[in-house]
């Protein structure tokens, strides 16, 4: 296996892969994200991440629809050692408060049906700091927007293939956090660590 943060062994395949191709597609909208697209849109959210101030001591968190974006949202927190929290946003308000209480994200990254909801949890939970909307492209006094956070902390020109990510423990660092359903009582969170998901990634290729 691999001895080395996931994130680093990602960025190492996207570098070396052909920017021109398609990632993702969404069927419905025909939006797509290419590889190149992918690779520098990570990058960025990593460098905006960092200097936000989220370290590898925090999480963050996606309560989304399926969204093109959401994998760069993914990579960025890989690439800092950052524990992501997968969150299903459909929760009732008491179950999500339950999930929040478990995982204390510091940012939450949301598609915009369900705003309204991490509004209401963001003022009951002071270590939730910030709201990202992942499909808006309309800054509200409220929220962010992840296209502006983007491009809210560099400019533009910020040479990109410079980045390093950060070295982890892989053994013990959380790289996931998925969460039960919750049928037979509340959600219970569950950690995968680095080398839990390596191994999947290696036993698939």
């Amino acid at each position: 296996l691999p001895q080395e943060n996931l994130g680093k062994l990602l960025l190492q395949i996207l570098t070396a892969g052909n920017r021109n191709c398609i990632a993702f597609v969404n069927a419905k909208t025909e939006e797509n994200l290419s590889y190149g697209e992918l690779l520098d849109n990570s990058l960025r959210l990593a460098i905006n991440l960092k200097m936000y101030g989220v370290t590898r001591d925090k999480i963050i968190a996606i309560a989304s629809d399926n969204h093109v974006k959401n994998f760069v949202i993914v990579l960025a927190a890989l690439y800092l050692g950052i524990p992501i929290a997968f969150i299903n946003p459909k929760f009732t308000e008491y179950e999500l408060q339950h999930i929040l209480n478990i995982a204390t994200p510091d940012i939450v990254f949301c598609t915009t049906p369900y705003c309204d909801k991490f509004d209401n949890l963001k003022s009951q939970n002071a270590f939730l700091r910030k709201i990202i909307v992942i499909d808006s492209h309309e800054h509200s006094r409220r929220n962010d927007t992840l296209r502006n956070f983007l491009n809210q902390y560099h400019k533009p020109s910020q040479q990109l293939s410079s980045f390093q990510p950060v070295d982890v423990d892989i053994k013990d660092q959380i790289a996931f956090i998925l969460f039960s359903s919750g049928t037979t009582g509340l959600p219970k969170g569950v950690m995968l660590t680095h080398l839990n998901v390596l191994a999947t990634l290696v036993y698939a290729l």
